[in-house]
């Protein structure tokens, strides 16, 4: 409301909040009146809008936070200057697993399957291990340099990936 109002805290800007409330409730959803306001709200010291917060705290767009990490910048909104909600401060801990779980019980997080999505990493960890354990000495190559490995042994076979294809055929369309 502070958007369209002035910052003053008198019975004049409550009674013109109310209305701009009430007209905002007849004409947008819900999820729409929310998706403003995070979208405007100041998440840090200059630092406004939810892409902007999701960008600076977590290094990621706002549409693949983990679920502990939006409840994790929802926490810090009563005052997003003094606490952060990458840090480690106990309130930010605290109030993040309490909207955390109300997400949870309102059946907007499904525990489980976050549980299995932050899995898949620990599989390939394990899974790379035990093909080490099952190769005999010679063929094991330490696990940084797989990925390294994979590209040379392409580039070395002669054969040219798609893009290199694809680049070479529009080539010779414009010839």
């Amino acid at each position: 409301m502070s958007l369209y109002l002035s910052p003053s805290k008198n019975p004049v800007r409550k009674v013109k909040e109310a209305i701009l409330t009430w007209r905002m409730e007849r004409n947008l959803s819900k999820k729409r009146i929310i998706e403003l306001y995070l979208n405007v709200a100041e998440w840090g010291d200059g630092l406004f809008g939810i892409e902007a917060a999701a960008q600076n705290y977590f290094g990621k767009p706002a549409s693949v936070l983990t679920a502990r990490e939006a409840a994790r910048l929802a926490s810090v909104l009563p005052n997003p200057r003094k606490f952060n909600p990458a840090g480690s401060s106990k309130f930010v801990e605290n109030r993040s697993e309490r909207i955390y779980q109300i997400m949870v019980r309102r059946g907007i997080v499904i525990q489980e399957f976050e549980d299995v999505m932050s899995e898949p990493q620990k599989a390939d960890e394990e899974n790379q291990e035990t093909l080490q354990e099952t190769l005999p000495s010679d063929m094991k190559v330490p696990s940084s340099e797989y990925p390294q490995k994979a590209v040379d042994s392409r580039e070395g076979s002669g054969k040219k990936d798609d893009a290199s294809q694809s680049k070479e055929k529009a080539t010779r369309k414009e010839q």
